[in-house]
């Protein structure tokens, strides 16, 4: 596990999961309040978390077809590109209709990343070195999706607005895309 905490390469992979995960969390936890400063009605508000959650379901067998087809790497690329623009989006305040849609495709690349992930370990450090690599990522992982929540609250908190929490999450994931471009540069499996 040591070996893999040093690897650049590793970090380029676990960020944009944690990343998307982020995201996936902080929206789940939010989007009712979100929504309702932003004038829907509570019902309508929890009817896009489970737009979200239907959206989630539909994503992880869409991505994981994707990931079969152009490899884990090129997937991750595409899972943190499409929701770093999805959280922008959100930033429009769009009608209810086209939020459905945007908080639909953000729930499909949430839980999308999972078999994406999964596969961009295996091919970069081998089925031998996957369960190590998967575990030590949930350990780097249980404090991102603890902090995330209360971190969105309180940018809220001190601005009235989730508008610094959403740019905060679009910028990281731009940020993991970067990463995970050059983790798929370097296709070759790593040996640990």
């Amino acid at each position: 596990m040591a070996q893999l905490v040093r690897m650049p390469r590793f970090w380029a992979l676990v960020l944009p999961f944690i990343a998307s995960a982020a995201g996936s969390i902080m929206l789940t936890a939010h989007i009712v309040p979100m929504l309702r400063s932003w004038g829907l009605s509570t019902t309508l508000a929890a009817s896009l978390l489970s737009v979200q959650s239907v959206g989630g379901i539909i994503g992880t067998i869409c991505f994981g077809w994707i990931a079969d087809r152009l490899g884990g790497a090129t997937a991750l690329i595409i899972v943190a590109f499409d929701s770093a623009m999805l959280f922008m989006l959100l930033l429009l305040h769009p009608s209810f209709l086209t939020m459905a849609i945007i908080i639909g495709l953000i729930g499909a690349h949430g839980c999308g990343v999972v078999p994406v992930f999964s596969l961009a370990l295996s091919q970069t450090f081998g089925r031998e070195n996957f369960s190590r690599a998967y575990g030590l990522t949930s350990l780097i992982n249980t404090p991102t999706l603890t902090l995330c929540v209360p971190l969105a609250a309180a940018v809220f908190t001190r601005t009235g607005s989730y508008s610094g929490a959403i740019i905060g999450e679009a910028a990281f994931l731009a940020i993991a895309c970067l990463l995970a471009l050059s983790a798929w540069r370097r296709r070759a499996v790593v040996a640990i």
